[in-house]
């Protein structure tokens, strides 16, 4: 996706003489906030979450939006465009997880993976039991 200019993204540019936050390091630090091994400091808290809603939660749904715009293209045909709802989400051929994580990007949930398996696994409790189920390392 980085050879589409439009969805790039650069590292965050430190204010003053802090050097540059490769965009890994924030990405690692948003899916994984507790075990991510680059914290922001205090006063970098606010900027790396400018950062994660500019270029990861607008440029992930402009992307996914795209996707879904394609997929009910398909899904509906030349049928008028009718407003989304749930109920046609089936008819759109997509798994559940898409609309579920979307939400969560929409809203800017702060380690979006976790708050979804805490949100759907009713053995799962807290936040802590919910990273520890991540299906990927950080």
């Amino acid at each position: 996706m980085a050879e589409v200019n439009t969805f790039s993204i650069d590292d965050l540019k430190g204010r003053g003489r802090g050097a540059p936050t490769s965009w890994e390091h924030i990405l690692r630090w948003w899916l994984c906030h507790r075990r991510a091994p680059n914290q922001p400091k205090e006063t970098q808290i606010s900027d790396w979450h400018k950062f994660i809603n500019s270029n990861f939660n607008y440029r992930f749904n402009w992307g996914l939006g795209s996707i879904l715009a394609l997929a009910m293209d398909e899904a509906f045909g030349e049928m008028p465009l009718e407003p989304f709802s749930l109920e046609n989400w089936p008819r759109i051929g997509l798994p559940w997880i898409v609309f579920w994580m979307k939400e969560l990007i929409v809203w800017g949930t702060l380690d979006p993976v976790a708050a979804y398996l805490l949100a759907r696994i009713d053995d799962v409790t807290t936040r802590r039991q919910a990273e520890e189920l991540q299906p990927f390392p950080c």
